[in-house]
């Protein structure tokens, strides 16, 4: 799951600077209006993609730390039963 989300919010925010370069690249006004009218849904949409492979990371990361916390109570475990 933890990929999963990663690789998810690196698609969500790629595809939305993709759809802004062309709609930038597209435009028949100035590109500046473009950008400007575009960032009124890209930002909120790159922010929640960058959310989401941070939250897809910190999965990764607790799942190391569960680990090494149950591999430190087996080797507690195994020292008190000596």
């Amino acid at each position: 799951m933890d990929n999963f989300l990663e690789v998810v919010g690196m698609l969500i925010v790629i595809v939305a600077m993709l759809v802004v370069l062309v709609l930038i690249m597209d435009a028949p006004s100035s590109p500046g209006s473009v950008l400007i009218g575009s960032l009124i849904w890209a930002a909120p949409t790159v922010i929640g993609g960058f959310v989401l492979a941070a939250f897809g990371s910190m999965l990764s990361q607790l799942k190391v730390i569960r680990y090494a916390s149950e591999k430190q109570c087996y080797l507690l475990d195994q020292i008190a039963r000596r």
